[in-house]
């Protein structure tokens, strides 16, 4: 169901790179991972979320989008 809550839960000995501590990083200082997703894959998730950021007062525009995108990411998305 889109917008509900999640929580990923993870340990210090599931890290397998360090690398993946910057992905996680990312996530906790801006809701968005850059090059996670292709522009396909953009165009996509903006298509579906499109009605539900125009009636939250987003604009209908690629910046818009991807804003109302992370901030619900980020008010949705909790990592433990």
């Amino acid at each position: 169901k889109p917008a509900t809550p999640q929580a990923f839960l993870m340990t210090d000995g599931q890290i397998v790179g360090e690398e993946f501590l910057v992905y996680i990083n990312d996530m906790l200082s801006s809701a968005n991972i850059p090059d996670l997703f292709t522009r396909e894959e953009y165009d996509g998730i903006f298509s579906s979320i499109r009605n539900v950021a125009k009636f939250n007062g987003y604009a209908d525009d690629r910046d818009s989008l991807f804003q109302f995108f992370l901030d619900t990411v980020h008010r949705n998305l909790h990592l433990i």
